[in-house]
């Protein structure tokens, strides 16, 4: 049997019948966000309020959920939006997103390029003989768009190595490798407003423990039906 806390149950529900109202999906992540903020400090095991630390965990694992390998944003980008990362407890207590936008904003335009910088890195002929280092995740972000592109001639490397390994010529895996962020890149422009603001919610209730989440109208319905089949 699946146990679900009740008080997530509280909230899937109480976001469920918001959803049911001719409203935009912005008004109704500003009410989900202020109701989350009021409830879960209250209500959680862990009684940690909702303040800076809250704000500056999820702060930092948006990053980490959108960059995870560091491909795509820059140190520069994240001091950019530095001025969000102890606030943003405060803006969702008044139902505001702000972040999520402008982090999703500057993805779309990396998206972009980092398409051509893997472009670039499958146009040249690597040397395979040359020993070189490539960490598969690394903390830090680039400093510059130099050592992005850097960084992503490695990865294009250590990729088609992989595919070696899988028995593909060159050819076979840089095909595969365009398709793969083609298809990213299209998936990332066409994401909906309420996919971001779903995550960015699931985002702030997982920053207060690993156990915590938020389910949008959609992904509700998909649990709830898993439920009942399985």
């Amino acid at each position: 049997m699946i146990r679900v806390p009740l008080l997530i149950v509280a909230l899937f529900l109480g976001q469920y019948s918001i959803a049911q109202r001719p409203v935009t999906t912005a008004k109704r992540y500003a009410v989900v966000l202020a109701s989350i903020t009021r409830i879960i400090p209250k209500h959680h095991l862990s009684h940690m309020p909702n303040g800076d630390v809250i704000s500056m965990r999820a702060f930092d694992m948006m990053f980490d959920q959108m960059d995870p390998r560091r491909l795509y944003f820059t140190d520069e980008d994240v001091q950019a939006l530095l001025k969000y990362r102890d606030g943003l407890d405060d803006q969702a207590f008044k139902g505001k997103f702000d972040f999520a936008e402008e982090l999703h904003e500057r993805f779309l335009e990396r998206v972009g390029k980092a398409e051509d910088h893997a472009a670039e890195a499958l146009a040249v002929e690597h040397d395979f003989s040359v020993k070189e280092n490539y960490e598969l995740l690394p903390e830090q972000f680039c400093s510059n768009e130099d050592a992005l592109k850097e960084r992503w001639r490695k990865y294009i490397k250590y990729e088609l190595l992989s595919y070696r390994a899988d028995g593909l010529s060159d050819a076979e895996a840089a095909s595969k490798l365009r398709q793969r962020y083609a298809r990213i890149a299209k998936a990332e422009r066409w994401r909906s407003e309420e996919k971001l603001l779903e995550a960015y919610t699931d985002t702030l209730c997982r920053a207060f423990g690993p156990h915590d989440g938020y389910f949008g109208p959609r992904t509700l319905d998909s649990f709830l039906r898993y439920r009942t089949f399985a």
